[in-house]
Order: structure tokens, then C-alpha cells, then sequence
């Protein structure tokens, strides 16, 4: 089988790398395996365009930003990825159950079953996400904890979210789609398509990547305190019977500013600023089926 074995360096903590070496090693054994590495966008854009076809597989080393870049350029088409995670959060393989265990990576590989999953489509297909896009507090949140340092893990996220409750902690939007039409100030707007995010942070009990539809969490726009208070809530999963958090599934969606520009995030990594539209993209994405 002709695999692409794609690495991002400068995903995760450093002692992955002795990981992918042994992974890589025990793969080349049977497979033939194409290395590319690739680490910053540019760097993943040009590697996404020669891995787009010619090969029966694509594995890619990384964390949710990277795994969520090659998969814009994957949008339907055949060949099927399985994602080795090494990332800060892992949301996406976690919630397909793709791990760094090497046997579990062979059995994989040997049965191929493959299944097709949803996306997001951003801004008619400007960006593409696989977990989560979020345009209030949450996406300063991202913003934040992308520049801590990685060997933290999955604490940047509730260290960065500390740090954003120092400034604003709300955004002003409209919202339409085609189950809520409303304009206020959200201190959390996510739209997810899987049910974590950050880490682990459980945000949906309904969201999943073959579900019918996305699910817009909203919060409107409270105190620093309560912020906190929720925040808790939400790490310990308790956060769903709370009346503060309302949850729509929904097709389509599209966020207008009112006040500043939008600084909307996509699976960690920032989109256009301003005015965005995003979907739901049925079954559009083909994994390896590690379930």
C-alpha cells in the first residue's frame, strides 16, 4: 500500500517524535511510505496539493490545526485519512478513536474500513473545520492559548482562558440560520460538529461527526464570575441542564458584526476576520473507520 506519512514537527511536546519514529519504522516494514513534513501553513498547503491524490492513504502526524488544514484540501475525495495525534488537544481523533498505539494502527490499516464523515464548510469553501469554529469569547480563548507553549498540552486552554477574562468577554453578532435568527452578546458562541474541544472540554452531548446536524452553543453575554462559574460547569461536564447554555442543531449558519470586526476561530487556528458564513457538509470527508 502507497501511504503519505505527513509530520508536523512542531506539533505537541517533544517526546512524540520518539513515537512517530517508531510508528514510521514499523509502517515502512510492510508499506511503502512517502514522508513529507510540513509545519507552517504554507508549509501543510504545498504538502496537501501533492498528496491529493497518487496514494491509497494519508496519515497525518499532528494536532486538530494541522489534521484540520490537509483536510480542506481532502473535501471529497477518495483516499481515506487516519490521523496519528499528537497534538495539544486531539479533539478529532479522539472523537474517531484514532490513536498513537502502533498495534492499534496496523489493525487498523489491515481491515480499511473507511466511512465518511461531516465537515464544516466555511465562507463557500474559504475554510473548511472538522470540530469546532467559535466567533465570542471562546475564540480569544484559541487566540491566546496558540502563542503558550506547547509542552503545557491541553492546559493552555484553561490557562488562556483566564488570561482572555482580563479584557472583553463578549461579542456583539447577528446570527441567522435556519433555526435561530437573533442578534445580542454572546460571552460563547460555538458551532460544533464534534463534542469536544480544547482538550477534552466536553461543549455538546449531541454533536458528533455523523450526526444530521451542527449544534450552535450559545451563552449570552454575562459577568466576569458567572463566566468563571460556568467555565467550571463546563470542565466537569455539568454544564448541559444549566438554562445559560442553549443549544440549536442547525444547517446553515451566518454571524454579522455589530460593533467590531469578527475574529472567528476554526478548529484552534484563526479564519478571515470579519463576516462569515458556514454549513454543514454531509459525509464529505473519508477517514479510516477505527471504531
Amino acid at each position: 500500500m502507497k501511504i503519505a506519512f505527513v509530520v508536523n514537527p512542531a506539533s505537541g511536546r517533544k517526546f512524540q517524535k520518539k513515537v512517530i519514529t517508531d510508528i514510521r519504522r514499523s509502517l515502512q516494514t510492510i508499506h511503502n511510505l512517502v514522508d513529507f513534513e510540513a509545519q507552517t501553513d504554507q508549509e501543510i498547503d504545498l504538502v496537501s496539493h501533492q498528496i491529493h491524490s497518487g496514494f491509497d492513504l494519508i496519515i497525518v502526524c499532528g494536532g486538530d490545526g494541522t489534521v484540520s488544514r490537509v483536510s480542506h484540501f481532502l473535501i471529497n475525495n477518495e483516499t481515506p485519512l487516519l490521523v496519528i495525534p499528537i497534538g495539544s488537544g486531539n479533539d478529532f481523533a479522539n472523537h474517531l478513536q484514532m490513536k498513537c498505539d502502533i498495534d492499534d494502527i496496523h489493525k487498523n490499516i489491515n481491515r480499511f474500513n473507511t466511512v465518511n464523515i461531516n465537515t464544516i464548510e466555511i465562507g463557500n469553501g474559504l475554510h473548511h473545520s472538522l470540530t469546532i469554529t467559535c466567533f465570542a469569547f471562546e475564540a480569544k480563548v484559541n487566540r491566546i492559548a496558540s502563542m503558550l507553549p506547547r509542552f503545557i498540552g491541553g492546559l493552555k486552554y484553561t490557562i488562556g482562558t483566564f488570561i482572555a477574562l482580563l479584557g472583553r468577554s463578549y461579542e456583539t453578532v447577528k446570527i441567522e440560520s435556519n433555526n435561530i435568527d437573533e442578534t445580542g452578546s454572546y460571552s460563547l458562541a460555538i458551532l460544533a460538529n464534534s463534542p469536544s474541544f480544547g482538550g477534552g472540554m466536553m461543549i455538546s452531548n449531541k454533536a458528533n461527526v455523523y450526526a444530521e446536524n451542527l449544534f450552535l452553543i450559545l451563552v449570552n453575554r454575562v459577568n466576569k464570575i458567572k463566566l468563571i462559574y460556568l467555565f467550571i460547569l463546563l470542565l466537569a461536564g455539568k454544564h448541559y441542564s444549566r438554562p445559560e447554555f442553549r443549544q440549536f442543531p442547525i444547517q446553515n449558519l451566518a454571524v454579522q458584526s455589530v460593533d467590531r470586526p469578527i475574529k472567528a476561530q476554526a478548529d484552534g487556528d484563526s479564519i478571515t476576520e470579519g463576516n462569515f458564513s458556514a454549513k454543514i457538509l454531509p459525509k464529505s470527508l473519508k477517514v479510516l473507520d477505527c471504531r
